[in-house]
């Protein structure tokens, strides 16, 4: 559930100048100034690849130089700026190129390692030996100052253990998950026993004549809407949790635990569909299943038709969604493990062991389908796709491998394709080696990396201020029905860039700034980032008078009962430089 959005805003002057500053911001983003020449700005974004070589063997190949590797970007050959081997497992470096993701602050961790339990979409009972084996490697095998966060998943993302370095808490949180199970998950499985079900009984519904097979492709679309809306909802989570790892430096890992996640919801409803009255489960011996295409045409005329049945299953897919996530999580350095709780043994679900009604291929067909997301997301961000099983340590092991790589830079071209997805190959001139790397990315616009780096400060407190933000707030009196809390956010004008207006009678100074704010509630819910652009204009004659001002700016809004968290950015539009703030407003019960 997302909170109520800005009541009313408005902005100020400290001191003299009022009314000028208040009616240049009314235009609230329209008629904003643009930038004058000699105030424009170089974005340049630095994309740093890192590489996996490994021999026949799956050994390390480190001996490598820049000039064994081309970079293909969208099937164009890239120059390297920068290259280095980073050796993860020293705790250390191999002089990463200046300013790039593999190069971690002094007083920042080298790798964060987040961890989803994805309660909605497991089922596996042994899961405990999986979080055991996995604590371990956290705990015990991750360079020294490495941080571990924690979150569940269950229709809604919920903080179990914020970024910590502490064995204890870091085992005792695994540790506790390991005993929990998903009431939605048995709900799920009710939903498709049911549908299964249902399917089987449209099916039979006595002779040809008795209209069997009629309202199949409605109880699909039904079972697929709905499995459709709850993987769109995991996806829009995982994207919300990978924008708050905008602003944090260091090695970041997502590992993803479930026991997988339809790429394309609800097809095994369609091929159940499909199988008992499209023909192919009566030429296999399923027991019930026809042809309705062989029956007589007067009646065959009333039952849908299946090969529309099968356009209308693919329209379900996921898959822009998920390479969507993919090029995102590139975009900004983060890796997915996806960690499959039950065994490649054991992948079909325990429905299957409750019904014979279907058959084995429909079955592996789920199966396959649930691992294919999580497959995915983990080759196309450089990660790896993880069983839980008789070789987990080893393939837990992979892990820290990976910790030490090549890392390949290169200024980002066409700054115009910034947003959309870039596709990256990488070839090595060393014949047997296997190579794997990040296989997309998107480079995010202003107001993106803006909004995401909002949510680093809004969950982790991390984020600079060069323009002196500060904010300040007053909350509702307690008998207030509306609760409006009123926040004030002052940025000091010395800070921000203003230059002349051309054109302007009298001379003006002008400047241009956007506001960010987002909040979060005690129920963890996060309402979307709100954003303003605020043009500034003054009489220039006053300017030594107005740089020693401050700009003030108010928001009005509606917060919940108990506490919130408040997250604010500024940003000079001229200069691109950008503070963050944050306050707390407890609302009476």
């Amino acid at each position: 559930m997302q909170q109520s959005g800005w009541i009313s805003i408005s902005a100020a002057i400290l001191g003299a100048m009022l009314a000028t500053a208040t009616a240049a911001t009314a235009a609230s983003g329209t008629g904003a100034p643009t930038p004058p020449g000699f105030a424009e700005r170089v974005d340049v974004r630095l994309v740093n690849l890192e590489v996996f070589v490994t021999d026949s063997q799956g050994r390390p190949v480190t001996d490598l130089t820049a000039k064994d590797f081309r970079v293909f970007e969208d099937d164009r050959p890239i120059a390297l700026q920068n290259f280095a081997w980073i050796d993860g497992s020293k705790g250390g470096s191999g002089e990463p190129p200046k300013g790039s993701p593999g190069q971690a602050a002094a007083d920042d961790p080298l790798v964060r390692a987040v961890v989803v339990i994805d309660e909605e979409h497991t089922r596996a009972p042994n899961r405990a030996a999986l979080f055991s084996r996995l604590g371990e490697v956290l705990t015990g095998r991750l360079p020294r100052g490495s941080q571990v966060m924690i979150w569940r998943f269950n229709g809604g993302m919920k903080i179990l253990l914020p970024f910590t370095d502490d064995r204890h808490d870091i085992l005792a949180a695994l540790d506790k998950e390991a005993q929990t199970f998903s009431s939605r998950q048995i709900y799920a499985d009710e939903d498709w026993l049911s549908t299964l079900h249902a399917l089987h009984e449209d099916a039979a519904q006595g002779s040809p004549n008795a209209w069997p097979c009629l309202d199949s492709p409605a109880i699909a679309r039904a079972y697929s809407d709905q499995q459709r809306s709850e993987v769109l909802r995991a996806v829009s989570a995982l994207n919300q949790l990978v924008g708050t790892l905008e602003g944090l430096q260091g090695r970041k890992l997502l590992l993803y635990v479930s026991d997988g996640i339809p790429l394309r919801p609800g097809e095994e409803a369609w091929a159940t569909y499909l199988e008992l009255c499209g023909g192919s489960g009566q030429a296999n011996g399923v027991t019930g299943a026809m042809d309705t295409l062989s029956l007589d045409p007067a009646v065959r005329i009333h039952r849908p038709d299946p090969a529309k049945a099968r356009l209308e299953a693919m329209t379900y897919d996921t898959s822009k969604q998920w390479e969507a996530l993919a090029a995102r999580a590139n975009g900004q350095g983060v890796s997915l493990y996806s960690l499959v709780t039950s065994g490649p043994a054991t992948l079909t679900s325990p429905i299957e062991l409750e019904t014979q009604q279907a058959s084995a291929l429909v079955f592996g067909g789920e199966a396959a389908n649930r691992l294919d997301a999580v497959y995915f997301m983990a080759a196309e961000t450089g990660g790896r796709l993880i069983y839980n099983g008789a070789e987990l340590d080893q393939a837990l092991a992979g892990i820290v491998d990976d910790l030490s790589y090549y890392l390949l830079g290169y200024p980002a071209p066409d700054p115009e394709k910034n947003g959309h997805v870039r596709r990256l190959r990488v070839e090595v001139a060393r014949p047997g080696v296997r190579v794997r790397h990040r296989r997309t990315y998107s480079l995010k616009t202003d107001d993106q990396r803006a909004s995401d780096r909002l949510l680093t400060r809004l969950y982790y407190d991390v984020g600079e201020n060069p323009l002196g933000l500060k904010v300040t707030s007053k909350a509702p009196a307690p008998k207030d029905p509306e609760r409006t809390a009123h926040l004030q956010v002052k940025v000091p004008l010395s800070g921000l860039t203003l230059v002349p207006a051309s054109g302007a009678e009298p001379q003006h100074l002008q400047g241009l700034i956007t506001v960010y704010l987002v909040s979060r509630d005690g129920e963890g819910s996060t309402s979307p980032v709100r954003r303003r652009v605020v043009p500034l204009s003054f009489p220039a004659a006053d300017a030594q008078t107005v740089r020693q001002r401050s700009f003030l700016y108010e928001v009005a809004m509606k917060l919940r009962q108990g506490r919130n968290d408040l997250a604010v950015a500024v940003r000079d539009e001229f200069t691109g430089e950008i503070s963050f703030a944050g306050q707390v407003i407890t609302m009476a019960r």
